[in-house]
């Protein structure tokens, strides 16, 4: 499900359907840089995912790879786009993936990302994932292309083509991914603290909610991210956002008890959303899930002195281990009375706030949505 938000509702198409068919042209000026990249590789790969399904294009993509004979790995989700014993096709990249396949992207000079999620399936690492190779990519969703890494090349279509869509009229954001900012119901005028922001979202819709007054800084760790928040300001026309590269785990005493809302959307499993990322379930161990339950439980210690007494911290995930979600609120609360608990209020609709218990836990199969935690929390006055 997706959740429309809109700043100005006479921008927004009559009917926007859940995908376009066909995916608009490409700028010229784009498209002749990514095919430039592709002519000058010695060694390119082709990357493939689960959006050629999703954007209906699997005919093209089988077309672009017998014209180019480009050696071309899939993801779990991509799985289909090219037949098994295709020419060119050397397996399913990841742990369970090809030797083959997973050899190939470490030593190429170019990866096509053509409708996946850049990232390292086999290792987790970003960093040795494709190490040596530009990147071109292709994806129907704007806001995937260069989101965990930079594209040299980015060619798009789909919602960006919609009227009102690069003018800021509206923007796409997932409705579970929306629900911790609505738990926030920040108001006109609050100063108002994003951690781990990217790709800007939450920030974006606070800001939206404050009617453009009050500021919201947007903090991400790493500068490419960080640009994602900006390019969502500057599309939307925002002025009440700041995005700044900012590691949380560094408390800065300046901040201290000067927030009216913190949100710490956390680093965490991924397991609540294996519906857009299968090949998680094959990423995640018992000893990585600890590590990210310390993590987070730092990122809690480390923020929470910038709420100003009676502010609001929400924390959040899209997890839905217990370890990461309720049982980390329950501790947090533990270490710092200084804090309650706070209920859903009532703009969240009865049919899953009956599940309340220590924040709120969405769940897949019994609510239809992404599965997202959430727990609301206030600094005593007293």
């Amino acid at each position: 499900p997706k959740d429309v938000q809109m700043s100005d509702a006479s921008h927004l198409p009559d009917h926007v359907p859940a995908s376009v068919d066909p995916i608009p042209a490409p700028e010229e000026a784009k498209l002749a840089e990514a095919l430039a990249a592709i002519a000058g590789a010695e060694k390119p790969v082709i990357y493939g995912g689960g959006g050629i399904g999703i954007a209906d294009a699997v005919d093209a993509f089988r077309q672009f790879v017998d014209a180019t004979k480009i050696p071309t790995v899939l993801t779990l989700r991509g799985l289909g786009a090219l037949p098994a014993g295709h020419p060119h096709y050397l397996g399913m990249l990841g742990m369970h993936g090809t030797r083959a396949a997973n050899m190939a992207v470490q030593e190429c000079d170019l990866l096509i990302v053509v409708g996946a999620r850049f990232d390292d399936r086999a290792t987790g690492k970003l960093a040795e994932f494709a190490p040596n190779a530009r990147v071109v990519h292709l994806d129907a969703d704007a806001c995937e292309i260069g989101k965990l890494r930079h594209a040299d090349a980015g060619v798009r279509g789909d919602v960006a083509a919609w009227p009102g869509y690069e003018t800021g009229g509206w923007g796409v954001q997932d409705a579970a991914a929306a629900v911790p900012a609505r738990l926030l119901a920040a108001k006109a005028g609050e100063t108002v603290l994003d951690m781990c922001a990217a790709p800007g979202g939450k920030s974006c819709l606070m800001a939206e909610m404050m009617q453009g007054t009050g500021r919201v800084q947007a903090w991400e760790l790493h500068p490419h991210r960080a640009d994602l928040i900006a390019a969502q300001v500057q599309r939307l026309g925002l002025e009440n956002v700041r995005p700044m590269t900012r590691d949380a785990l560094k408390h800065r005493e300046e901040l201290d008890g000067t927030m009216d809302i913190v949100l710490l959307d956390a680093p965490c499993s991924g397991l609540g959303v294996m519906s857009e990322k299968p090949d998680v379930k094959y990423r995640v161990t018992a000893q990585s899930v600890d590590e990210l339950v310390q993590l987070q439980s730092n990122l809690l210690d480390a923020v929470c002195p910038y709420v100003k007494k009676g502010g609001t911290l929400v924390y959040s995930t899209c997890s839905v281990l217990k370890d990461e979600n309720v049982r980390q609120a329950e501790k947090f609360l533990a270490r710092h009375p200084e804090f309650e608990l706070l209920p859903l209020p009532e703009t969240i609709p009865t049919s899953v706030r009956q599940y309340e218990t220590t924040g709120l836990q969405l769940l897949p199969q019994r609510d239809g949505i992404e599965g997202f935690y959430m727990c609301r929390m206030r600094r005593k006055k007293a």
